[in-house]
């Protein structure tokens, strides 16, 4: 690692949106959990996580105000908060509390061990790093375990990082001429603006929010997650490349089709109304990979209704055709300029963030095929780490207010897996289980 940065170090313009949307009763926060077939060494593991944490600073600090700035503020912890149970794992993840960031870092870890497997959920804040940020910590983490107690000539090489570059997170890395080239490109983007103001997305579920102020369910946070297999996965590939779109583009446009044949079903609003995703965009740039864990995400917005989603693969089109010209003009930029321009007039990013109306319907967000890159051995194309065998990831992204599902695609071993944080004092388990259902057969029945 290049020499270090100096702390207090300023939030960036998107943290601080990340740190004023923030709640108790709807933390900005999201999940990681590892299936391991085998016994985890506990010595072995907790300074693995220790080491890996001091690669990836802003997961050990927490926030103040200092002046008129939010700032990063190195934690006098050593090692991150790590809870261990000698159990056999659940299919529900072990319940979680709200992270205060300003008395706390925003990493938390929970290890339940088993006779012969176990379960490890990462819990992050996400004004700390965006979901690539947490899969660097993570795979550092386990490159360490694998490490430990090996020949040095066994051992595997770490990525180099450069913690300068951290310093770049409110430009995501550009140049200032790259920065001004952005200027009419971002013309395009001021219809979506408008767009997005004119529009009025309704909650996939009518209900009342939660105060702010209100404690989560005691079962937080409720994810379920259907896995295909890897003939049924390649099948899901192949379709999207006879009808001429990316695999990206046909799981976003049968989740819109898969949700509005249930809001159908179960009686819940009109063809008419607007239903809005948010979707997380990458932003890192070429050799990014040196960047240690922090936010390099922006977001974008797709807006369908019932109407729309009468002809599917018109849908699909439509979506590939909306991310073609996203990407063609740098659209991921938008969101985060706008905040950077509300922050320059009001003083805050505050106000931008409205509780009391429904900005989005939903979330989904498709982190692709993780760990794609490891060294780690592999057997059956699952990551081996020192005779443990990575069965299978899970991820949880954060439920905001009036939006009781969030959706998390990835593929690991082959196999992709539809990952559904629900808020559960909005939707049971069944509807949860209905919605999860509906958006597997879309996707199984080709459309």
């Amino acid at each position: 690692m290049n020499a270090p940065i100096k702390f207090p170090l300023p939030l960036a313009t998107f943290e601080e949106y990340m740190l004023a949307d923030d709640r108790p009763a709807h933390p900005m926060q999201f999940f990681c959990r590892l299936w391991f077939a085998g016994a985890i060494d506990r010595h072995r593991f907790m300074g693995a996580a220790s080491e890996a944490i001091n690669r990836h600073r802003l997961l050990n600090a927490t926030v103040a105000r200092i002046g008129r700035c939010w700032c990063w503020v190195p934690s006098d912890k050593v090692e991150p908060e790590l809870n261990w149970f000698a159990t056999e794992p659940l299919d529900t993840m072990p319940a979680a509390r709200w992270i205060d960031l300003e008395s706390s870092p925003g990493l938390r870890i929970t290890v339940r061990q088993g006779q012969s497997r176990a379960d490890v959920v990462f819990h992050f804040h996400h004004a700390c790093c965006d979901g690539t940020g947490a899969m660097q910590y993570i795979h550092d983490l386990l490159v360490l375990y694998s490490n430990a107690n090996q020949h040095e000539a066994r051992k595997v090489t770490l990525d180099a990082l450069d913690e300068q570059k951290l310093l770049s997170r409110e430009t995501f890395g550009l140049s200032r001429w790259d920065r001004l080239k952005l200027t009419r490109k971002q013309l395009v983007g001021v219809a979506g603006i408008r767009q997005f103001f004119s529009r009025s997305p309704q909650p996939l579920v009518p209900h009342e929010v939660e105060p702010d102020q209100s404690e989560l369910p005691p079962a937080y946070p409720t994810v379920l997650v259907h896995e295909f297999d890897q003939q049924q996965t390649t099948s899901i590939k192949q379709r999207a490349m006879e009808i001429g779109v990316s695999m990206n583009d046909l799981l976003v446009g049968s989740l819109f089709l898969a949700i509005t044949s249930w809001r159908s079903e179960n009686r819940l609003g009109d063809e008419r109304d607007w239903l809005r995703m948010s979707v997380p965009v990458s932003m890192r740039q070429f050799g990014s990979e040196s960047i240690p864990a922090a936010n390099f995400v922006s977001m974008i917005f797709l807006d369908r209704r019932g109407l729309d989603c009468e002809q599917p693969e018109e849908l699909v089109r439509g979506i590939r055709d909306e991310m073609d010209l996203i990407k063609r003009n740098q659209l991921g930029f938008t969101f985060p300029l706008t905040l950077q321009a509300f922050k320059l007039l009001t003083g805050g990013v505050k106000r931008a963030i409205n509780a009391k109306t429904c900005s989005a319907s939903g979330l989904v967000t498709n982190v692709g095929t993780i760990l794609a890159r490891s060294p780690l051995p592999r057997h059956e194309g699952k990551l081996m780490i020192n005779g443990l065998l990575l069965d299978r990831v899970e991820i949880g992204a954060p439920n905001r207010p009036y939006q009781c599902v969030a959706f998390s695609l990835l593929i690991y071993g082959g196999r992709l897996a539809l990952c559904t944080q629900y808020d559960s004092r909005v939707l049971d388990k069944a509807q949860a289980s209905g919605l999860l259902g509906a958006y597997v057969e879309r996707l199984l029945g080709n459309l």
